[in-house]
């Protein structure tokens, strides 16, 4: 990893757990807007059970290339980031070519896209 694209992505994972709070906390707002206590009571037991529930939503063990069995979170985190993110899934497949540029072209506009904060100050 370069240094440069290591700093872009704690950027981009800072900004997008601000955001999912941030959203988290409007939607649960809108949510709660003109409830009554019980069910404020009924809307904060589903919450718990749908997004507190973190013991039973776990990956368990998986086997890398080497079939050797990764059983840390960080072990799996890697090993899923490798296979999806760094296209290791598609190493030994065949893959359209029409397609695969069609994506080329498609994560090129974004790369090449102006942030949108600079889109932002020209409108102001």
């Amino acid at each position: 990893r370069t240094t440069v694209n290591e700093e872009l992505l704690i950027q981009a994972k800072t900004e997008f757990k601000t955001t999912l709070i941030a959203q988290k906390n409007e939607w649960i707002h809108e949510q709660l807007e003109g409830l009554n206590v019980k069910e404020c009571n009924a809307f904060w037991a589903r919450y718990r059970r749908l997004f507190l529930g973190i013991d039973e939503n776990f990956i368990g063990c998986l086997e890398n290339s080497l079939g050797t069995v990764v059983h840390t979170d960080e072990e799996k985190e890697e090993l899923l980031f490798e296979t999806f993110f760094k296209g290791k899934h598609l190493e030994n497949e065949s893959f359209d070519e029409d397609h695969f540029q069609d994506m080329a072209t498609q994560a090129a506009a974004m790369v090449a896209k102006p942030e949108v904060e600079s889109e932002r100050s020209k409108e102001d």
